[in-house]
Parts: structure tokens; sequence; C-alpha cells
């Protein structure tokens, strides 16, 4: 049976991710500048985790359970990749948070550690994106 809190979840924070990157473009076009190529990269790995996370909750299928983790590891290596070119090493513990949260929801079968991990990858986006458009890069 598909997990409909989790599907409820990405449904949520993967609109409030959309939100923030369609504000992020928006204000560049007003602003008139280009988006570092990584932000780009960001936004596109995210749009399909939002697309796999939704797809991997509305069903049992393992494939799209695979999919959906294939893709997060690769946003957490673009994540890593960020972190490392902008100096922004202080806001990792993010993304490690999100790794032991989505270990406990596995372990303990408990949504809401999951629905935690969300959050903070939202958050985690957040801070990117602010750094990335609204600093100097």
């Amino acid at each position: 049976m598909a997990n409909q809190t989790l599907l409820l979840s990405s449904f949520f924070f993967g609109i409030i991710n959309i939100a923030i990157y369609l504000h992020c473009e928006i204000n560049n076009l007003i602003r008139k500048c280009r988006c570092p190529i990584y932000f780009t990269y960001l936004e596109i790995i995210s749009l399909i985790i939002i697309f796999t996370s939704i797809v991997n909750h509305a069903t049992t299928n393992n494939i799209y359970k695979w999919f959906d983790r294939i893709a997060v590891i690769i946003g957490f290596i673009i994540c890593l990749i960020i972190y490392y070119k902008y100096k922004l090493d202080s806001i990792i513990v993010i993304l490690l948070i999100c790794i032991i949260l989505y270990g406990s929801a596995k372990h303990d079968n408990n949504n809401l550690y999951h629905i935690l991990a969300h959050l903070l990858i939202t958050i985690n986006n957040f801070i990117i994106y602010y750094v990335l458009i609204y600093q100097k890069y």
C-alpha cells in the first residue's frame, strides 16, 4: 500500500521548492542576471526528485523507489559541490541530519523522521538559492 502521509509531504514540500525556484527565476529576470550553472543543476535534479518522490510514495513499486533514491543521491552530490564551491561548509550539517533522519525513518518505520528530512532539505535548498541568487557569485 502506498504511503499517503509521505505522498502529501512530497506534494507539500515539492510545491514549496517549486515556489522557491520560481521566485528566484523571476527575480533574476527582473534583475537581468544569470544564475550560476550549479543552481540550474540543482533546480533540475530537485524537480526530478519531487517527481520521483511523489511517484515513489504513491506506489509500492521497487523500481520507482530506486529511481527516487538515485535522484536523491545525485542531488546530494550536487549540494556537496555547491557547498565546496561557494564555501557553504557550515550548512553541510543539514544534509547530514537529513541522512540520519532518513535512516532513522527506515529503521524505526517512522514517517515523522522522513517528513522532517523533507522539511530540512527544503530549508537547505532555500539557503543555497538565497546564497547563489542574492549574494555576489
